[in-house]
């Protein structure tokens, strides 16, 4: 409540000097950023949930439901079991790019993905625990502002002021506010029970939100186009809809099978849901390469400095069916984009594209850009030789060999 209150109290004195800047950073969050969002809430609360799992572990667990028979108009729930919500996790969730987490630290660093649940929800919740071995939600507990917390927050900050709630309800974001929740609600209770240590909860604004709700969860799953691919730090995801009390969770899983190893390439069997079997090259980018392309987007202006950092670290991965090829590639920030007719291979291309904020889009073209879907060019080739789902077979060692020997 601290947090609230010290920007209750900010907003009316910038008001009464006649300064407006809650009243800006509302409009910033509230008709900026959220609709740059739309349609992605889902996604962007399924990449918060892969970051808070350790990085290269691969066992992380993710539930998604979606209840239409909670509330007056269903709920949300996005849980994980990953690092519990600490500090540094909720100033980033009441602030606006002001996240912890570097470009190569996960998929989403900017700290502003979280604002689009408004497009859904009035208030968003949040449930998380101190420790990984606490018995109940005993962390971090809070809502974000609902219309009649502003006339309690008024009565804190500005007691004897009618027209503060009116002040603050009109200037001040509700994701500037976040409310303390004592009792957590018997719903949520549950996912601790099944070891996961953060739940956002989303109870859905209209009956409009809730069809958008259905329709992401069905974006989501598209069998044709699997979401869970490139979440590396996953190794289950649970998703269920429960309408007239159905539905039973569909659980999509992800196990990694090392096929071929050397530096600057890997070669692994990716085996999902319905075993499905996929074969992925992971080509490192050549760090010079890297570096001069980002160099040449930060003095452009689309790319900042923070991207200097993965020009240590960026990788280029194609994913392509063990058996037949697909008729059409795809690319991925981690998680699908937009279908878009770039995509140069027919296969699952992911790679740390400079995109638009939604990340549905390539943004205007740049040198990394041309440098990440040329590499994929490159990358393809190694793919071919598992086309016709043999394994690695030593007759394709030495062209593998001579392939990561020459540089990627």
């Amino acid at each position: 409540m601290a947090t609230a209150v010290m920007e209750a109290e900010g907003c009316l004195a910038d008001l009464k000097r006649g300064r407006r800047a809650a009243l800006e950073i509302k409009e910033v969050t509230e008709r900026m950023l959220s609709p740059e969002y739309k349609g992605r809430v889902l996604v962007e609360l399924l990449q918060n949930a892969h970051d808070a799992h350790p990085a290269r572990d691969g066992v992380g667990r993710v539930e998604i439901v979606l209840d239409e028979d909670e509330g007056e108009h269903g709920v949300l729930y996005v849980a994980n079991g990953g690092r519990p919500l600490g500090y540094k996790n909720f100033e980033a969730l009441c602030s606006i790019g002001l996240s912890s987490k570097r470009p190569e630290e996960g998929i989403g660093h900017k700290g502003v993905g979280f604002k689009s649940v408004l497009q859904l929800t009035a208030a968003p919740e949040l449930y998380s625990v101190v420790r990984a071995m606490s018995k109940t939600f005993d962390g971090f507990c809070f809502r974000f502002a609902r219309d009649e917390d502003f006339d309690w927050l008024a009565d804190q900050v500005a007691s004897g002021r009618p027209a503060a709630a009116g002040q603050l309800r009109a200037n001040l974001s509700s994701l500037k506010a976040p409310v303390p929740v004592d009792d957590v609600p018997a719903a949520v209770v549950p996912f601790r029970r099944r070891g996961l240590v953060t739940v956002v909860r989303l109870p859905l604004r209209n009956a409009d939100a809730k069809q958008e709700a259905v329709r992401q969860l069905r974006e989501l799953t598209d069998e044709g186009v699997p979401f869970e691919l490139f979440l590396d730090r996953l190794g289950k995801v649970s998703v269920t809809h429960r309408v007239g009390g159905r539905g039973r969770p569909s659980v999509y899983t992800r196990k990694v099978d090392p096929l071929f190893a050397s530096p600057g390439l890997k070669i692994q069997q990716i085996t999902l849901r319905r075993r499905t079997r996929l074969i992925m090259v992971m080509a490192a980018v050549d760090r010079e390469r890297a570096h001069e392309a980002i160099a040449a987007g930060v003095e452009s202006g689309p790319l900042t400095d923070d991207w200097q950092a993965l020009g240590h670290s960026a990788v280029v991965s194609v994913a392509v069916p063990a058996g037949e090829p697909l008729e059409s590639g795809r690319l991925y920030t981690f998680l699908p984009m937009g279908a878009q007719p770039i995509c140069p291979v027919r296969g699952f291309l992911n790679a740390p594209f400079h995109t638009d904020v939604s990340r549905r889009t390539m943004a205007e073209a740049t040198q990394w850009n041309d440098l990440l879907l040329e590499l994929s060019r490159v990358s393809w080739s190694p793919v071919i030789l598992f086309q016709a789902d043999c394994g690695v077979a030593s007759c394709c060692r030495h062209q593998l060999r001579s392939y990561s020997a020459g540089g990627t």
